[in-house]
């Protein structure tokens, strides 16, 4: 696991603490992926936690019903549970 990530796991979580509130966080926890970066969310993904950006974007989703751009992060992480069911 590289260390960036899990120190930028660490700042989201103390952020989100701070405000729990605010949805960003918890989207801009989970997905650093290139297209998808203006979003965030990649650090729970980067470490292959997809279960755990699922619940934080979720999260999201009840904070700001209207923040539509983390069910990407949703479907991407699906599409990794599932393909690793398929292995």
């Amino acid at each position: 696991m590289n260390k960036d990530y899990e120190e930028a796991l660490e700042c989201y979580s103390k952020a989100i603490e701070i405000d729990p509130k605010e949805p960003t966080l918890y989207s801009n926890s989970k997905f650093l992926e290139c297209h998808l970066s203006q979003i965030g969310s990649a650090v729970l993904i980067q470490l292959e936690k997809f279960d755990e950006a699922i619940t934080d974007c979720e999260k999201a989703i009840e904070l700001n019903p209207s923040f539509v751009k983390v069910i990407q992060i949703i479907s991407y992480c699906i599409r990794h549970i599932s393909a690793r069911r398929k292995l």
